[in-house]
């Protein structure tokens, strides 16, 4: 029943994106929406992040039911924009999405119906949106498409990680670079002090595209990134690896790329004074 409604409310926040996408209506009107359809979605389908699990070590981390209800709201809207925002180069965000999917089947431990319905549906567009049928027929996904899918991954991982055979940690390295990516531009907007929905070009892919990497290119090494992140965690699901380890290794690939991005951004800077030295 819970699914059923994630799958109803999805389709209201496509509606409303999309007549976003048509006549860019105000930023404060998407996110309204968007807590609106986390909010029916958690009071309809009864459901919170209540056990965050043992993130810090033996004992789970049980939250009130207050903080539960405004944490789950801030994780579903993050993770909406979090795939929103890694819409950037062709094949980024369908890769993700596979990614995604295969950590679903590979934590749940069988391939439901919903899962084959749901990959027939986006296989099309993977396919289209990396122009193997050629340019005529390539297509984008749109910031409406970007946000029902990530409402429905969203709302997939908070139903899978209060199961009781599945550790909450777990699910994060499902969707392990989008999040990655999202906290990483979240983190550097707040720092200059400019709303988080302003635009930029601090996500993972542009420093790749400015290091003069081709947009084939860039997909290649963010999707071999994202791959080492997804194995790294089904790694210590599969091992029952303790969850503390698993998040602090989380917390330690983000502080990495925190750092790598800074000596990307050093060598963009250089690049950009010695080619202005030169005219």
């Amino acid at each position: 029943f819970s699914f059923i409604i994630l799958i109803l409310l999805s389709l209201v926040l496509l509606s409303i994106c999309l007549i976003d996408d048509l006549v860019s209506l105000p930023v404060w009107v998407r996110l309204f929406t968007q807590i609106s359809c986390s909010i029916l979605f958690m009071q309809l389908g009864d459901v919170s992040l209540i056990n965050l699990g043992a993130l810090l070590g033996e004992s789970e981390i049980i939250l009130n039911e207050y903080i539960a209800f405004i944490f789950t709201i801030f994780c579903i809207v993050g993770v909406i924009n979090a795939f929103n925002w890694i819409d950037g180069i062709d094949g980024f965000f369908s890769s993700q999405v596979l990614i995604a999917l295969i950590g679903m089947i590979i934590l749940i431990g069988e391939i439901s119906i919903i899962f084959l319905v749901f990959l027939s549906a986006i296989l099309p567009y993977i396919l289209m949106n990396l122009g193997l049928f050629g340019k005529k027929f390539k297509v984008f996904i749109g910031d409406h498409g970007a946000m029902m899918i990530g409402f429905l991954f969203a709302g997939s991982f908070v139903l899978l990680s209060q199961e009781p055979e599945i550790r909450p940690v777990d699910t994060l390295w499902c969707i392990g670079l989008v999040l990655l990516n999202a906290f990483r531009v979240m983190w550097k907007r707040l720092v200059k002090g400019i709303s988080i929905f302003s635009s930029d070009r601090e996500h993972i892919h542009h420093y790749f595209l400015d290091l003069g990497y081709s947009s084939r290119e860039t997909l290649i090494i963010v999707s071999f990134f994202s791959l080492i992140i997804f194995a790294i965690g089904i790694t210590f699901s599969i091992l029952e690896i303790a969850e503390s380890i698993s998040f602090f290794t989380a917390i330690g690939i983000f502080l990495f790329w925190n750092l790598f991005s800074k000596s990307i951004y050093k060598k963009l800077k250089t690049r950009q004074e010695s080619l202005q030295s030169s005219k």
